[in-house]
């Protein structure tokens, strides 16, 4: 087996057709949640530039979003940056630490404790004199040390609730948001402690405030819906800048040398940036397959392998950079337990429904039924190399299995205690079995003692829903899934702690532009939302809400700048803003619009009727004037090629898609080539 083969970011079919993808021991099993859409390119005949897509649930065919292996931050109840050190400080409320963040990987570096056992609700720091302060559990205001971690403490807030503070280095105070029978935005005093009420009726979700120094302008984080808004220092009321797809974000800090401000999300405990001037935000994040049913790893190829039974796909995944590739279908509908026999170069799989063990190829993907399995529900599996065991976890019953690998049958080893174990991975070098169980909120390591009957707890996990394990015995960690974010995770057998290397992005995305200057695509994700894609690594970040939720058809005029967008419920034509994602009205149809493409060359914007018909649409007006019905199949959706001058379609056939050129003249359209995938969106390079 070829390793590099199998990592490879991108592969070809013929000539003409590319696919960009994303995204040591025994294996896994078990998953859910919700599979995402897949960003896929391809270049569509000789001369033309690469046309993107977007791959829907349904196809199963590549996968696609980069980036670094992310945090291990959890639970920050504040951040503070020192721009003299140029360091980034947090503090994570759950491990009382104080740590320092590098903003490059999103990885903290413990700094330890606080003197004297002192816990923080809220962390900032003024960053002229570079001294912390912090609200500690007995709501007192201190003055901390970084270097020493010693505090001393300034004055008692009284019986409020604190979430969140920042200094404020022109009215030489601290800005907080406190809680009693509403949430309000008040000053506190640097020498007394005593606050003043600024503003009122603050939404409880604001748990996040940071400060631009040099303006003193107030700035923060709703940690329900994302909103990045600007706070008035004088009378406490909101302006939004922007709206992200993360959540969960309790402290946020202005980083200068960027101008931007950076935040921790989970799940995920990812690393976010804002950019101040646009509201953007954005993380080093990706998208893999979900759900994973099973993962199993090889060591003499350090190939990482998995199942994904949304689509009954056997994938590998690239361990550095999260990005996976489909190697072929399975056969069988609800493939968990995946498991590496080093021995016969193949894998095992547990079909859950057919109750039958199966040998995998992994070289194609097939599966062949080995024969039933007498329990019913064997969602992990993992292989002893050693004494040549295949194991088996009944997440039912509970029950550990010893699994004959010649025909499926299965003997009772143990009953595993535990809520809901539902991942199962042996490490050949240790000779130790490791379990999650996800009946604890944050997901519990467990080591399976087979001599001693018995589960040796190890830690939290701090991932819920982690239902997929596979061992890396040479690097020392573990390998696992994370259904609810479709995170690949990496994990510390020794304290169970999980960090996340790719993380779920936006889902449904139904409509695609290009802007050829700055090489980047627009897209419509969950309906609403203006998004933005990087073509080289398919990594995305939400501009803003559009204003209209039954939309389609967006393309982009790169002559004047313009993005354009159909309003399917009213059957207009809308303007949208490239800074904010807001779309505005320019005028009616007349008729149902479902896709459009703009013509560079002619200045003509294209509109695809319901009944198959090509129109023109005036872009002041938005009437649309009938060109003509095409004929030779239906389109769903349009494009335009300024390489070759060529309108372009994109036809669903059954579970595929085809890519049709369109005679805008004449009406006819021409079969340029065949996907294995369902497209739902596509747009020119």
């Amino acid at each position: 087996m070829n390793p590099s083969a199998l990592k490879s970011p991108c592969y070809c079919l013929a000539s003409a057709l590319l696919i960009s993808t994303l995204t040591s021991c025994g294996g896994g099993g078990g998953g859910g949640g919700s599979p995402a859409d897949r960003l896929v390119s391809f270049a569509t005949i000789s001369g033309s530039s690469p046309f993107f897509g977007v791959a829907n649930n349904r196809s199963r065919s590549v996968d696609k979003r980069t980036g670094p292996a992310l945090s291990g931050l959890r639970d920050m109840a504040g951040m503070a940056f020192d721009p003299a050190s140029g360091v980034m400080y947090g503090y994570m409320d759950r491990a009382r630490e104080l740590v320092s963040v590098d903003l490059g990987t999103g990885e903290p570096s413990l700094l330890g404790h606080l003197q004297g056992g002192v816990t923080l609700q809220a962390m900032t720091i003024d960053a002229t004199a570079g001294i912390l302060y912090g609200i500690d559990e007995e709501r007192n205001l201190r003055r901390i040390d970084a270097d020493s971690r010693d505090s001393s403490v300034i004055g008692n807030l009284g019986s409020f609730a604190f979430s969140s503070m920042v200094h404020d280095p022109i009215g030489q105070c601290i800005y907080a948001v406190r809680s009693s029978s509403g949430t309000e935005l008040v000053c506190i005093d640097l020498t007394t402690a005593e606050s003043t009420r600024v503003g009122g009726g603050l939404d409880s979700d604001y748990k996040a405030l940071a400060i631009v120094p040099a303006s003193g302008q107030l700035y923060s984080l709703n940690s329900n819906n994302g909103e990045f808004v600007m706070l008035d220092k004088t009378d406490g009321s909101v302006t939004m800048l922007g709206e992200s797809p993360y959540r969960n974000m309790t402290a946020m800090a202005y980083h200068a040398p960027s101008d931007s401000f950076y935040s921790v999300a989970r799940p995920g405990n990812q690393l976010v940036r804002f950019d101040r001037a646009t509201g953007i935000a954005s993380s080093d994040a990706a998208i893999g397959f979900n759900p994973i049913g099973g993962m199993a790893f090889d060591p003499s190829t350090e190939t990482l392998f998995a199942t994904e039974t949304a689509g009954d796909k056997l994938i590998t995944i690239d361990t550095e950079k999260a990005r996976g590739r489909v190697i072929g279908d399975l056969g069988f509908a609800d493939v968990h337990g995946l498991a590496w026999d080093p021995d016969r170069q193949l894998l095992y799989g547990s079909d859950l429904a057919t109750s039958s063990l199966i040998s995998i190829d992994p070289l194609t993907g097939t599966g062949t039924r080995i024969g039933f399995m007498a329990t019913e529900d064997i969602r992990s599996m993992t292989y002893d190399p050693v004494q040549r065991i295949l194991y088996g976890m009944d997440r039912t019953t509970r029950s550990l299995f010893a699994i004959d690998t010649s025909d499926g049958g299965s003997t009772e080893v143990m009953v595993v205690a535990g809520g809901n174990v539902e991942a199962l991975t042996f490490d050949s070098l240790t000779g130790k079995l490791y379990a999650i169980d996800n009946a604890n909120r944050g997901g519990y390591m467990l080591e399976v003692d087979l001599v001693g009957n018995r589960t040796i707890p190890i830690g939290l996990t701090g991932m819920p829903g982690t239902t997929a394990l596979a061992c890396n015995s040479g690097a020392g960690f573990l390998y696992g899934n994370n259904s609810s974010s479709a995170a690949l995770l990496n994990i510390d057998p020794m304290s169970g702690q999980a960090k996340s290397i790719n993380h779920v992005g936006f889902n449904r995305v139904s409509s695609l532009a290009y802007d050829p200057r700055r090489q980047v695509h627009y897209g419509v994700a969950d309906r609403d939302r203006l998004v933005e894609f990087d073509r080289e690594t398919g990594s995305s970040v939400g501009i803003g809400k559009l204003g209209f939720d039954f939309v389609g058809g967006l393309t982009f005029d790169p002559n004047s700048r313009v993005l354009y967008l159909a309003d399917q419920d009213a059957l207009q034509l809308l303007r949208v803003d490239l800074i904010t994602g807001a779309a505005s009205p320019v005028g009616p149809f007349g008729l149902d619009i479902n896709s459009m493409a703009f013509d560079s060359s002619a200045g003509v914007l294209y509109g695809l009727g319901s009944s198959n018909r090509l129109f023109s649409v005036d872009t002041a007006t938005g009437a649309a004037t009938e060109v003509g019905p095409l004929m030779g199949g239906r389109v769903d959706e349009l494009t335009y090629d300024p390489t070759t001058g060529s309108l372009l379609g994109l036809s669903t056939e059954g579970f595929g898609s085809i890519l049709l050129q369109i005679d805008r003249v004449r009406g006819e359209s021409k079969e340029i080539w065949r996907f294995d995938a369902m497209i739902d969106a596509i747009s020119n390079r």
